[in-house]
């Protein structure tokens, strides 16, 4: 059975509390770089916006990485997430 972890929420004097909470700047989406017209005219602006593109998808994986850690430090059952980046892997 899969949990929402809305049994996992606790409350201090009736305020919402969950330790340290990640980061505002996590639920905020970021859009997708836009392909100029230059790209397809110019090599290097098609590499610019191929650079574009994987650093896009880069920090939102990171995001969705410490948004699942968050849940999972928080008691959420089930997950796997990704290790952290400063951490170093688990050995097994």
């Amino acid at each position: 059975m899969f949990s929402t972890g809305l049994d996992l929420v606790p409350y201090v004097d009736g305020v919402f509390t969950w330790g340290d909470n990640p980061p505002s700047a996590d639920l905020a989406v970021e859009a997708k770089p836009v392909m100029p017209a230059e790209a397809v005219r110019s090599e290097a602006a098609g590499i610019a916006h191929d650079i574009a593109i994987e650093g896009w998808g880069e920090r939102g994986w990171a995001t969705v990485g410490r948004l699942c850690r968050w849940m999972a430090d928080s008691g959420l059952k089930g997950l796997n997430c990704p290790p952290s980046p400063e951490l170093p892997p688990k050995p097994g």
